[in-house]
């Protein structure tokens, strides 16, 4: 979203002025019909519906940031759990990992969180550098 808000204040710099209205979502129909569109397949359209799809993004996408990988984390105890069966010593502890441990799912190494509707959640680490 920082991309896209970079992107608009260069283009609004080009405008001598500019105003912001909110419109909610109730009142803008069309607005409400692109944002569901934008999370449908499209191949089930009827020919009179045109949709054009982006090949690349509208904003550059130059920002990488690198996930460290090996370090503790509080997904390790889960994942120890998950794969092997060990738990920490304490009995607290121990405890507290199996019952975290029913909402996860170890598949391929990689852990996921069960959703209430369906969907795993890929957790990832917050240490960022």
């Amino acid at each position: 979203m920082a991309s896209y808000l970079s992107q608009a204040r260069v283009l609004i710099r080009q405008f001598s002025s500019f105003n912001v209205v909110h419109i909610k979502r109730s009142e803008n129909k069309s607005a409400d019909t692109l944002s569901k569109l934008a999370s449908m397949n499209f191949e089930h359209f009827a020919k009179d519906i045109r949709v054009e799809v982006l090949g690349h993004p509208s904003v550059p996408q130059n920002q990488v940031l690198v996930i460290q990988t090996g370090v503790e984390s509080w997904m390790t105890p889960i994942k120890a759990y998950l794969s092997s069966g060990a738990l920490p010593a304490g009995k607290d502890e121990a405890r507290k990992i199996k019952q975290k441990a029913m909402n996860y799912q170890l598949t391929n190494g990689i852990l996921y969180r069960r959703s209430f509707l369906g969907p795993l959640l890929r957790c990832v680490d917050t240490e960022i550098t």
